[in-house]
């Protein structure tokens, strides 16, 4: 249904560089995104959606996408969520890869231990850590072989220019891909629902709708929070992620680098959702609100959805899963 697509810059400045053609369903571009408000540099975003079988109508709206940690634009699951939510709910959906998305993910990680020689000889034999000494990359294996618990520290190469920020960058990237998308409808002389701007969020994802509809209060229509947190808990603690690998479990941390370099902006972050989920209009009241959560929250406690739809009953909406774990 699209012919054109434009290649835009960020999202308060579309300036048209080249014009792309439509061949699949599924879709992928890539666009200067929004300079870091960290360290002014040239950035680039990719964004991926997917429209309707039937194509752009009238009454097509945007879905915007928000994975939290773990998950990500590329996930199988997500891809399924683009392609089939587009056609089920006559929907234009879409994803980007947003600031920092890549030291959110919980697998291929750059493992350093956490634990001195000295502290190893009770379990390893003398052999297996002189192997160790001449080949770290036997380390992990050999740890699979003992029924013990292995503390390792995830490296990650963050930098100023491209970190898991946790909040400001995260939300003008996904506010950046749903105006491009919009854009592009434009471009191609289609009209779409505007009142069906909608935000799936999950996690952290969920936390950064709520951020989004704090910087663009106007833009979208519903939020849909699936087990928002109150605030990023990376920001002021360690991620720990366990793995079971052959008889060991291994416990991963993770330090990240906005614990020490947004210091300074966390008090932002805390107006911006304190606005975005609190206040009244324009921000909350004037749309709609479905909250999915679990039986059993570890970082939300439950009187906190419950003051969401107290706040404006007639458009909230609280689903409790018994088996669903906020991780």
């Amino acid at each position: 249904m699209f012919n054109k697509i434009n290649n835009y810059t960020y999202w308060y400045n579309f300036l048209v560089s080249r014009r792309w053609r439509i061949v699949a369903k599924e879709q992928q571009l890539s666009i200067s995104a929004h300079p870091s408000i960290y360290e002014p540099i040239e950035r680039k975003m990719n964004i991926y959606f997917s429209e309707p079988e039937q194509g752009v109508k009238h009454d097509t709206g945007i879905l915007l996408l928000i994975a939290g940690y773990g998950g990500n634009a590329n996930s199988n699951v997500y891809k399924k969520m683009r392609n089939q939510f587009a056609d089920q709910y006559n929907l234009i959906t879409v994803q980007c890869d947003y600031f920092g998305w890549q030291f959110m993910q919980s697998d291929n990680l750059d493992l350093k231990e956490e634990f001195t020689e000295n502290e190893i000889k009770d379990i390893f034999t003398s052999t297996e850590i002189e192997s160790i000494r001449l080949d770290i990359q036997k380390l992990i294996p050999t740890c699979s072989l003992y029924n013990e618990k292995f503390n390792f520290k995830v490296h990650l190469d963050e930098t100023k220019s491209d970190f898991n920020d946790m909040g400001i960058m995260q939300a003008i990237d996904n506010i950046t891909a749903t105006l491009v998308i919009k854009a592009i409808i434009d471009d191609n002389d289609l009209e779409f629902d505007t009142n069906r701007i909608l935000i799936y969020g999950h996690s952290h994802g969920a936390y950064l709708s709520y951020l989004c509809n704090a910087f663009a209060p106007q833009l979208f229509s519903m939020i849909i929070d699936n087990s928002a947190w109150l605030f990023p808990e990376y920001m002021k603690n360690e991620r720990f992620m366990s793995y079971i690998v052959g008889k060991a479990q291994l416990i991963c941390k993770v330090d990240y680098l906005a614990k020490s370099l947004v210091k300074d902006q966390v008090n932002i972050i805390i107006k911006m959702s304190h606005v975005c989920t609190f206040r009244e209009p324009p921000c909350a009241s004037n749309k709609t609100t479905m909250f999915i959560y679990g039986s059993h929250q570890l970082m939300t406690p439950s009187d906190y959805t419950n003051y969401f739809a107290s706040c404006n009953p007639l458009r909230s909406r609280i689903e409790i899963l018994p088996s669903m774990w906020m991780v």
